[in-house]
């Protein structure tokens, strides 16, 4: 038998589950995932279980015998919210209910978002606050921790496509919220976060994680360095944004579920904070990427693949005009 501790990932799949999985591995965990199909692009170092969060028996076979175990899968795009209740509540209780058939004295960790902290604005953040209640207790592990993460950005991440798109335009939109403030989140600052509360005995945590808060325009300002683009910051109202939003993306974007009608109450949110009294202790967690390094590297990541086109550089003579 193995005496390397293992640990049991949902959402393995995702830009946070991928990133979580190559640091679990990095700090020397066995990882057993659970997967919608066997082709599914993961590591040949990592155990497959084929199954979803409706399966029971799957969620049983995923988690035996787990030291850990890492919940970071959730529905983000949906039509209705009882579809995010199926999913992000539903879901969660039945993984609770497998864990404590089959990996009782397992350590719990969920990776929520801060959208928990606000239940009222959408069904998505209701069903993500309860849904930490849900596995939680379903569950009735004695170690658990939830990790209530800030808005993600990262090489492969659309959002971040989408930011850095914009910001090559001559004007690029931002929500007309100057009070706004956001702790924007490194991919793999948010799977540094999820590794070491896999590792600390800390029991029953709910911690804020994310970097320094921002308004809108610092956050625009950023990713127009990255880029080296120099567009005309335009604000745009909410009834705005309602409009377009209505119009446009229904479902939300292919870069953004919060650009739909059922999540724009998230995206016109003021606080979106990870309070410093509220984040993981620094034995377990600090942030290492600074924005700007964090943007650079996101953008060399879009241009080498072809995400992204390389910025425009202009002879002397088409300087001259």
């Amino acid at each position: 038998m193995s005496t390397v501790p293992l640990v049991a990932v949902t959402g393995g799949a995702g830009l946070l589950g991928r990133a979580v999985i190559s640091r679990l591995l990095a700090d020397g965990w066995r990882v057993r995932q659970l997967v919608r199909k066997p082709s599914s692009g993961r590591s040949p170092k990592v155990e497959a279980v084929i199954g979803g969060l409706e399966d029971g028996g799957a969620l049983r076979r995923l988690v035996a015998g787990a030291d850990a175990v890492v919940h970071a899968a959730c529905l983000t795009r949906a039509w209705r919210a009882s579809d995010y209740y199926e999913a992000n509540v539903e879901g969660n209780h039945r993984l609770g209910k497998a864990i404590r058939a089959a990996a009782s004295e397992a350590r719990l960790v969920v990776a929520s978002s801060l959208a928990a902290r606000f239940p009222w604005l959408s069904a998505y953040a209701a069903s993500r606050a309860d849904g930490e209640d849900a596995v939680v207790e379903a569950a009735g592990v004695p170690s658990w921790a939830v990790l209530r993460l800030g808005p993600l950005y990262g090489p492969g991440d659309r959002k971040t496509l989408a930011l850095m798109e914009a910001a090559t335009w001559p004007l690029m939109p931002i929500p007309d919220r100057p009070d706004a403030r956001i702790s924007l989140l490194h991919v793999d600052d948010a799977a540094a976060a999820v590794a070491g509360a896999c590792g600390t005995s800390l029991r029953g945590a709910i911690w804020e994680v994310g970097d320094t808060a921002r308004p809108w325009s610092d956050i625009a300002r950023a990713v127009m360095r990255a880029v080296a683009g120099t567009p005309r910051l335009v604000r745009v109202s909410p009834r705005l944004l309602a409009i377009g939003v209505t119009l446009t993306h229904p479902l939300g974007s292919r870069t953004s579920p919060l650009l739909s009608p059922i999540r724009l109450a998230e995206l016109l949110h003021d606080d979106w904070v990870a309070r410093p009294i509220c984040q993981p202790p620094a034995t377990v967690w600090r942030v290492r990427t600074a924005l700007d390094d964090g943007l650079s590297q996101s953008v060399g990541w879009f241009r080498s693949n072809g995400w992204l086109a390389p910025p425009v550089t202009l002879t002397a003579t088409q300087l001259r005009g």
